[in-house]
C-alpha cells in the first residue's frame, strides 16, 4: 500500500500510456463523440468557488456536481452569450462544461485539486499565453460576480459559481492504449470515457452489492469527493472485503484532492501488510 501525491487524471492517464505535452489532454477525451474532431483544442471549464482570503483568493469547492443540469445549460448559456467568438465557445458533454477554442493555447494549466497545493500559489494558467488566459479568468469572475444564475443560487442559498478554472486542455491523444480486459469499478467520467473509446473493458458503477462480480474485476478507480463531510459508503465497503479477505487479487486506485492510495492487493501483499480492521475512511483523514 502506498499513498502517491497526484491527481486523479494525471495517474489515469499515467496507467492508460497518455502522455503529457503541455497538459494531460484529458478534457478532449472527456468531451469526444462520434461527432467530435479530434483538431479541437479543448480544456475543462469547471464552475468553482474561491474565497477571499486577506490578501489572496483561495480554492475551496469544484461545484461540478453540485449543479443540475438545467442549472448547467443556462451557465453555458450565459458565458457563450458574453464571451462567445469566431475562436472560442463553451459547450456541454456528458454534463460537463467544457471550454474549445483554436488560438493562444501554449499554456499550462493545475487541475482544480491540485491548486492549493502550488507553492507560492502560483496556480494560475503558465506558459507563453499565459496572459489571455489570465485575462479571460479575470472577465468571467467580474461577469460571474452579479452573474443572474448565481443570484439565483444565493436565493436559494447555495455557494456562487465565483470561477470558471481551466485545465486539462489538449487536442485528442492518438494511439491510446488500454491496460485493462476486464471489469473495471470506477465513478470516473474519464474512466467511462476510456472504455468506450477504447472497447477494451466495461465499467460498473462502485454499488454495495458489486461484491459477488469481484472475480471479474481487476481494478477500482474511485475519486472521493474532497468537500464531503459524510462517511463515504463505498470506501467503507472496501475496507470490508479488504479485512474480510474478499478480494484476492485487485489493483486498488482511490484519491482524494492531490493524495492518492496505489495498492496492489494479492494473498501475499494482503497477509504481508494489511492490518485487520483497518478503515480507508481513517487512513484517508490522516492524509488527506
Amino acid at each position: 500500500m502506498a499513498f502517491e501525491s497526484a491527481s486523479y487524471n494525471s495517474l489515469v492517464c499515467r496507467d492508460f500510456g497518455i502522455q503529457k505535452k503541455i497538459d494531460f489532454p484529458v478534457a478532449s477525451i472527456e468531451s469526444f463523440n462520434t461527432k467530435s474532431s479530434s483538431n479541437n483544442y479543448i480544456f475543462n471549464a469547471t464552475p468553482c468557488y474561491f474565497s477571499l482570503q486577506k490578501d489572496y483568493y483561495k480554492y475551496e469547492k469544484n461545484l461540478e456536481k453540485d449543479l443540475l443540469y438545467n442549472e448547467l445549460q443556462e451557465l453555458c448559456k450565459q458565458l457563450n452569450s458574453n464571451f462567445l467568438d469566431s475562436h472560442q465557445s463553451f459547450f456541454i458533454e456528458n454534463s460537463k462544461l467544457f471550454f474549445q477554442s483554436n488560438k493562444n493555447n501554449n499554456v499550462g494549466t493545475y487541475f482544480p485539486e491540485e491548486i492549493n497545493q502550488i507553492e507560492e500559489r502560483r496556480f494560475l494558467p503558465y506558459g507563453k499565453d499565459a496572459l489571455k488566459w489570465h485575462s479571460l479568468i479575470n472577465e468571467i469572475q467580474m461577469y460571474l460576480h452579479s452573474a443572474p444564475i448565481n443570484e439565483i443560487r444565493m436565493d436559494m442559498n447555495k455557494l456562487p459559481i465565483n470561477s470558471i478554472w481551466f485545465s486539462g486542455g489538449g487536442v485528442f491523444p492518438e494511439n491510446i492504449k488500454s491496460p485493462f480486459s476486464r471489469t473495471v469499478i470506477s465513478n470516473s467520467n474519464l474512466i467511462n470515457k476510456l472504455s468506450l473509446i477504447t472497447s477494451n473493458f466495461k465499467v460498473a458503477e462502485p454499488k454495495v452489492d458489486i461484491k459477488k462480480f469481484l472475480n471479474e474485476i481487476d481494478h477500482i478507480y474511485y475519486e472521493l469527493p474532497k468537500n464531503n463531510d459524510n462517511k463515504d459508503l463505498f470506501l467503507s465497503v472496501v475496507s470490508e472485503w479488504l479485512n474480510e479477505g474478499v478480494i484476492s487479487t485487485i489493483n486498488i486506485r482511490i484519491c482524494i484532492g492531490n493524495v492518492c492510495l496505489n495498492n496492489n492487493i494479492d494473498k501475499f501483499s494482503k497477509l504481508k501488510f494489511w492490518k485487520k480492521n483497518i478503515s480507508l475512511d481513517k487512513i484517508f483523514n490522516e492524509y488527506s
